[in-house]
């Protein structure tokens, strides 16, 4: 659920598990027909509360729940009210507002699951947000007392287990108290019997695993001798109480190198990619040097697989250098197009991440060198281990992606009607890393391998060379090491602002953290003129120049935007996106939090009292 409120902080009346008596009132059944309980058990099978739970537990939950009908426009909570029920959505969708300086937005929806409603049960708070029925629907609900008894006891009991296993584990001592707390919240236990498989070779890579018990045996496949294709599996490690694995394909992207089997009975702690990236950045150096002497323990075991698997991605010797590139050697190429083809070009590249930086000029020529291709249904557009040609826009169709993994092409992804493909081949003159085919009629729009390296490329070292000494200035990222520098380089994305033009906004969504590349943002916060007079006043609060951020306190609060900015004159800033954030910049918590520190004591002066504060951003 989508949630912002300096409420969710109010604790002190929370219900204490550990002082309820479940014998003072006991738990309600509603009776059901077999039909409605097998439809209950559906909605609920994903609901990640229940997740945990024993059987009996969810026994007790299911006999309590009851079913609720509801038409379009009917509200199921509001905002400020006490809260009743947990909510789980069968069918229907429900738009979810939020009032933001007196104003109600629309912050986000669902559509036919999910469930909301947990948070004023488990802290004694108003609702934070209202959800409307935007269609008839089918909810089923859970009543405050059952919830608290039941579901918060589990969630409690599981958090002491987690918080003291957490303790013990050497990856995660670089992690701060708060920072093990926010793990421990978003793990969940996972059984493995004798034999069954946890994670296999070759498979896309969506978990990383802790062993909280037994032992889990690590395989790979490699092939018998080199005359020898077929491939035998060889176990390669073993993983006891307290060590993790999976993280290998996290960390570089790729799919998993190995496969993981339980020996005896297994039980596993399990985070999925998202919370993996957001939460475990301060842990990166010690995965990166785990899987450093992982492949060097595999080079005697597995150098046929390990050249042909592993290091065929780090294969650069011959990637084009543009320094070393004469442009008058050979002239770029320029194809005639009709206004209408100009025009339907301009809008397929408007979104192509890789044409974001370039000069004018330079995406002119870049335009007047694509060419059209129409494509029919199972045509292959590129050929997994080909040279690469071309770099493909997507203008419609859709197309599905196949990789070869160990003999077998598994479809491991696919675009629809938008996006771009074919860059890495001629970036790096590695073979193409996968096949796509067309899985309906199609336009493309193909940029050649000569002024693709010739523009693309060049403006990428450009834009890089200049953008690696811009943040070794920055007193923000002096934690971060050279390695992680550069990753943050590769994100960031410039983007130009007219004077007076408004950058972010009080009370939007976070989704962007942004630096001053170039002029001054102006930072600004409404308030009410006096505590008779309500109308709001936007008071200026600081000023950003070159080098100062901007945009990070809601990224780090998971809250709503606390101020306005501005641009004062012309002004360029660098850009990076809440994903990139996240992932990135976990070393650099310390100093944005120390920053929001010193940022709420100069509101004082201006606002009044911590509460006042926190009224102006309620």
């Amino acid at each position: 659920m989508f949630v912002e409120s300096p409420r969710l902080m109010v604790c002190a009346e929370a219900f204490n598990p550990d002082e309820d008596d479940e014998d003072k009132e006991p738990l309600v059944t509603r009776p059901k027909t077999d039909e409605q309980r097998q439809r209950l058990q559906e909605a609920c099978r994903d609901i990640l509360l229940f997740k945990n739970l024993e059987p009996e537990e969810m026994s007790q939950v299911l006999d309590a729940m009851f079913e609720k009908f509801c038409t379009i426009g009917e509200h199921i909570i509001d905002q400020d009210d006490d809260g009743d029920n947990f909510y789980v959505i069968e069918r229907g969708t429900f738009d979810i507002f939020m009032r933001v300086d007196g104003t109600e937005k629309m912050v986000g929806c669902y559509d036919n699951k999910g469930s909301f409603g947990e948070l004023a049960l488990m802290y004694n708070t108003p609702r934070a947000a209202t959800i409307t029925a935007t269609s008839p629907g089918a909810l089923w609900c859970l009543d405050r007392l059952t919830f608290r008894r039941i579901i918060v006891k589990n969630n409690a009991k599981k958090r002491r287990l987690y918080e003291a296993f957490i303790e013990t584990l050497p990856l995660l001592t670089s992690l701060e108290l708060s920072e093990r707390m926010k793990v421990v919240d978003v793990l969940s236990s996972k059984a493995y019997s004798d034999g069954q498989q946890i994670i296999a070779q070759g498979d896309l890579a969506d978990c990383f695993y802790i062993v909280e018990s037994g032992q889990v045996r690590i395989t790979m496949k490699r092939s018998r001798t080199k005359k020898d294709p077929e491939e035998e599996e060889v176990d390669i490690a073993t993983c006891s109480r307290g060590q993790h694995f999976g993280e290998l394909a996290l960390v570089t992207n790729k799919s998993r190198a190995a496969s993981a089997y339980a020996v005896g009975s297994v039980k596993c702690l399990v985070m999925d990619v998202q919370a993996f990236e957001r939460l475990l950045g301060p842990c990166m150096d010690i995965m990166k040097r785990n899987i450093a002497n992982y492949e060097e323990q595999l080079v005697a075991l597995f150098a046929p697989i390990i050249n042909r698997f592993i290091r065929r991605a780090s294969v650069c010797a011959e990637a084009f250098n543009p320094d070393e590139d004469d442009e008058d050697k050979e002239p770029l190429v320029t194809r005639p197009k009709t206004d209408e083809q100009r025009q339907r070009l301009q809008e397929a590249c408007r979104d192509i991440l890789l044409f974001k930086n370039l000069e004018p000029e330079e995406m002119s020529q870049v335009l007047d060198a694509m060419f059209e291709k129409f494509c029919t249904i199972g045509e292959h557009i590129i050929d997994q281990d080909d040279d690469g040609d071309n770099f493909y826009v997507i203008e419609r169709g859709t197309f599905d992606i196949f990789m070869r993994v160990d003999g077998t092409e598994k479809m491991v992804g696919c675009y629809d009607n938008k996006g771009s493909f074919g860059e890495l081949a001629l970036m790096y003159n590695t073979p193409r890393a996968a096949t796509i085919t067309a899985t309906s009629p199609g336009a493309l729009w193909c940029l050649d391998r000569l002024t693709f390296r010739r523009i693309i490329v060049k403006n990428n070292a450009k834009k890089r060379r200049l953008y690696e000494a811009f943040i070794e200035t920055l007193p923000l990222l002096t934690s971060l090491e050279l390695s992680e520098r550069m990753k943050v380089v590769d994100v960031l994305s410039s983007k130009a602002y007219s004077d007076g033009q408004q950058i972010i906004a009080q009370g939007d969504l976070a989704d962007c953290f942004y630096i001053v590349e170039s002029g001054q943002v102006r930072i600004t916060m409404k308030r009410s003129r006096t505590k008779k007079d309500p109308e709001e006043e936007e008071v200026d609060i600081a000023t950003c120049s070159r080098g100062q951020h901007f945009g990070e306190l809601a990224l780090v609060t998971n809250k709503s935007r606390a101020a306005s900015a501005y641009a004062v004159g012309s002004v360029k800033c660098l850009v990076m996106d809440v994903q990139a954030f996240e992932r990135l910049l976990g070393p650099c918590m310390d100093i944005m939090k120390r920053n929001i520190a010193n940022y709420e004591e100069q509101l004082v002066a201006l606002f009044g009292s911590g509460t006042d504060i926190e009224e102006q951003n309620a």
